[in-house]
């Protein structure tokens, strides 16, 4: 039988990370990439929201976004209506789902210390785009002010008013990244 090897958690990349700050040519020798600036949708968050409060099988385990923040790997933006727009799915989410509301409002609370709120604003000098949905505009001007790399998000109307979008496979290879960066 093959040896896993050691049990490391990936949050220890985010010490390391900062070791390496310091000293960059140790950066480049054991390859840690910088991190990714994400602005992360509604959609991606109700999901989690709905693992952790219905499938989530042991207390401590988290959704592969909440890993990927917490190691450093992502920094993980949302726009301040974000705030809004989960509060007002969670009543209909619970019962959709079947869910006890104060269970999800519970892990609401604790998943917001994993998002960076900023007010989204349109760049100026940004140009005009053909807005599809407007409840959108505060996601895609958010990935133009804060220099994200992508939204992430299951939303086409996102990519249709210009902003690139990933979807949580990509979440899962940057989790992943970051439990082998660990490990080396």
């Amino acid at each position: 039988m093959k040896s896993q090897g050691p049990i490391v958690p990936s949050d220890s990349l985010a010490s390391l990370r900062e070791l390496f700050i310091g000293i960059p040519h140790l950066a480049k020798v054991f390859s840690i990439l910088p991190q990714l600036r994400l602005v992360i949708d509604s959609n991606i968050i109700i999901s989690d929201l709905i693992w952790l409060t219905q499938k989530r099988q042991k207390e401590f385990a988290r959704t592969s976004l909440q890993e990927v923040i917490t190691s450093g790997t992502v920094i993980a933006f949302a726009p301040n209506k974000l705030r809004e727009e989960i509060e007002e799915h969670l009543p209909r989410l619970a019962v959709e789902k079947g869910i006890p509301i104060e269970n999800l409002r519970k892990e609401w609370i604790e998943y917001q210390k994993y998002l960076r709120f900023c007010e989204s604003k349109q760049l100026a000098g940004e140009s005009e785009r053909q807005i599809v949905d407007p409840d959108d505009l505060p996601f895609i001007y958010l990935y133009g002010y804060v220099g994200a790399a992508a939204v992430v998000s299951r939303d086409h109307h996102i990519l249709a008013m210009g902003a690139p979008t990933v979807k949580l496979d990509v979440i899962i290879h940057l989790r992943n990244y970051a439990r082998q960066k660990v490990l080396k």
